[in-house]
Protein backbone atom coordinates (compact mmCIF):
# COMPACT_ATOMS: atom_id res chain seq x y z
CA UNK A 1 0.00 0.00 0.00
CA UNK A 2 1.42 3.47 -1.12
CA UNK A 3 -0.46 6.50 0.50
CA UNK A 4 1.43 9.62 -0.46
CA UNK A 5 5.02 9.77 1.34
CA UNK A 6 4.93 5.91 3.02
CA UNK A 7 5.40 2.67 1.58
CA UNK A 8 3.64 0.06 3.21
CA UNK A 9 3.34 -3.78 3.23
CA UNK A 10 1.41 -5.57 3.64
CA UNK A 11 -0.73 -4.43 0.41
CA UNK A 12 -3.37 -5.99 0.40
CA UNK A 13 -6.38 -5.16 2.88
CA UNK A 14 -5.24 -7.26 6.58
CA UNK A 15 -7.52 -10.24 7.53
CA UNK A 16 -8.52 -9.48 11.11
CA UNK A 17 -5.61 -11.39 13.96
CA UNK A 18 -1.98 -10.37 14.94
CA UNK A 19 -0.85 -7.93 11.81
CA UNK A 20 2.77 -6.58 11.03
CA UNK A 21 3.11 -3.70 9.14
CA UNK A 22 6.73 -2.57 7.48
CA UNK A 23 6.46 0.91 6.70
CA UNK A 24 9.07 2.82 5.19
CA UNK A 25 8.67 6.62 5.02
CA UNK A 26 9.68 7.30 1.37
CA UNK A 27 9.11 10.83 1.57
CA UNK A 28 11.55 14.27 2.24
CA UNK A 29 10.24 15.08 5.62
CA UNK A 30 9.36 13.20 8.65
CA UNK A 31 6.47 11.06 9.10
CA UNK A 32 4.18 8.83 11.18
CA UNK A 33 2.27 5.71 10.37
CA UNK A 34 -1.04 5.33 12.92
CA UNK A 35 -3.93 2.65 12.87
CA UNK A 36 -7.24 4.27 14.23
CA UNK A 37 -10.13 1.95 14.74
CA UNK A 38 -12.96 4.24 14.08
CA UNK A 39 -16.62 4.12 12.94
CA UNK A 40 -16.04 7.14 10.78
CA UNK A 41 -14.69 7.45 7.47
CA UNK A 42 -11.67 9.11 6.90
CA UNK A 43 -12.93 12.05 5.28
CA UNK A 44 -15.53 12.96 8.00
CA UNK A 45 -12.93 12.98 11.01
CA UNK A 46 -12.56 16.33 11.77
CA UNK A 47 -9.13 18.13 11.84
CA UNK A 48 -8.68 20.59 14.81
CA UNK A 49 -6.03 20.49 17.67
CA UNK A 50 -4.62 17.61 19.05
CA UNK A 51 -1.61 17.56 22.15
CA UNK A 52 -1.55 21.24 22.05
CA UNK A 53 -1.08 21.26 17.86
CA UNK A 54 -3.34 22.49 15.47
CA UNK A 55 -4.12 20.76 12.13
CA UNK A 56 -4.45 16.94 13.20
CA UNK A 57 -6.86 14.97 14.05
CA UNK A 58 -7.83 14.38 17.55
CA UNK A 59 -6.98 10.57 17.64
CA UNK A 60 -9.07 10.44 21.20
CA UNK A 61 -12.39 11.61 20.59
CA UNK A 62 -12.14 10.37 16.54
CA UNK A 63 -11.83 6.23 17.31
CA UNK A 64 -8.91 4.14 19.35
CA UNK A 65 -5.47 4.39 18.42
CA UNK A 66 -4.31 0.65 17.87
CA UNK A 67 -1.02 1.47 17.24
CA UNK A 68 1.37 3.50 15.47
CA UNK A 69 5.12 4.08 14.38
CA UNK A 70 6.13 7.24 15.76
CA UNK A 71 7.77 9.59 14.24
CA UNK A 72 9.95 8.55 11.34
CA UNK A 73 12.41 10.41 9.40
CA UNK A 74 12.94 10.36 5.64
CA UNK A 75 14.22 6.91 4.78
CA UNK A 76 13.15 5.21 7.66
CA UNK A 77 11.79 1.77 7.89
CA UNK A 78 9.93 0.47 10.66
CA UNK A 79 7.58 -2.52 11.79
CA UNK A 80 4.48 -2.39 13.62
CA UNK A 81 2.78 -5.60 15.07
CA UNK A 82 -1.06 -5.07 15.80
CA UNK A 83 -4.19 -7.33 16.53
CA UNK A 84 -7.08 -5.77 14.67
CA UNK A 85 -10.44 -6.73 15.03
CA UNK A 86 -13.02 -6.65 12.57
CA UNK A 87 -13.98 -3.40 11.72
CA UNK A 88 -13.58 0.03 9.87
CA UNK A 89 -9.77 1.63 10.75
CA UNK A 90 -8.06 4.13 9.42
CA UNK A 91 -4.41 4.56 8.42
CA UNK A 92 -3.25 7.85 8.89
CA UNK A 93 -0.41 10.19 9.74
CA UNK A 94 -1.40 12.75 12.21
CA UNK A 95 1.87 15.29 11.74
CA UNK A 96 0.25 18.49 11.57
CA UNK A 97 -0.91 19.27 8.75
CA UNK A 98 -0.21 15.90 6.89
CA UNK A 99 -4.45 14.36 6.92
CA UNK A 100 -5.41 17.46 5.32
CA UNK A 101 -3.15 16.80 2.94
CA UNK A 102 -4.59 13.56 2.06
CA UNK A 103 -2.30 11.31 4.35
CA UNK A 104 -5.25 9.01 5.58
CA UNK A 105 -7.04 5.66 3.96
CA UNK A 106 -10.24 3.99 4.72
CA UNK A 107 -9.33 0.15 5.59
CA UNK A 108 -12.36 -2.72 6.66
CA UNK A 109 -10.51 -5.83 8.22
CA UNK A 110 -12.70 -8.93 8.19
Amino acid sequence: MSLNQWSVTPTATPAAGSVTFTVTNAGSITHEFVVLKTKTAAADIEVGTFEGESARINEDTAGTNVGETGDMQPGATSTLTVDLAPGHYVFLCNLPGHYMQGMHVDVTVS
